[in-house]
């Protein structure tokens, strides 16, 4: 049993890869704004909004290191920015998760999100989100695995993909 944490950049398909990943090992599939939306019972852009982004981050960890306790096997997407969080990848890897990578070109990501514009608190237009996309690639870096996709393959290759590596990563971490 274990958990994986899916992270990439905004609009890489996270919360998609998440719930396929989970069908295909049986695990049970959340999504961490999800979980601090029903906690905070508002959206994430009410939130960054009424508390500004150092609390919404608070708030983030909090939810995350409650996920932890709640959860011994699971598929996790992570926000956009909770993994470039420290305190947050301290928690993923103190708890044994296996961190995963969408890696998504920064041209798919923005399409998706401007077919969502408005809705993306950290996307308030295309170069604040280039910038922004560039100055966490680093931080994505630290994963476990890393998942480099064109972005338009079938999420359920992408789970298969996902599945194998951390297998073979749980097998070359154990010896």
């Amino acid at each position: 049993m274990s958990i994986i944490a899916i992270t990439g950049f905004m609009a890489a398909g996270k919360t998609t890869v998440a719930r396929e990943l989970a069908r295909h090992l049986n695990y049970p599939a959340l999504d961490l704004d999800h979980l601090i939306i029903e906690r905070q019972r508002c959206s994430i852009r009410e939130l960054i909004e009424q508390f500004g982004e150092l609390e919404f981050r608070n708030i983030e960890t909090d939810v995350l290191r409650q996920f932890f306790v709640d959860n011994s096997s699971a598929v996790i997407a992570l926000g956009g920015g909770a993994w470039t969080i420290e305190r947050n990848r301290e928690l993923i890897a103190k708890h044994g998760a296996i961190s995963v990578w969408i890696d998504v070109p920064f041209e798919v990501c923005w399409s998706r999100i401007e077919e969502t514009l408005g809705t993306r608190p950290f996307a308030r237009d295309r170069n604040s989100t280039s910038a922004l996309f560039q100055t966490r690639l680093p931080l994505y870096e630290k994963t476990s695995i890393r998942v480099k996709l064109a972005g338009h393959e079938p999420a359920s290759s992408i789970a298969e993909t996902i599945a194998i590596l951390v297998h073979k990563h749980k097998t070359s971490t154990n010896t």
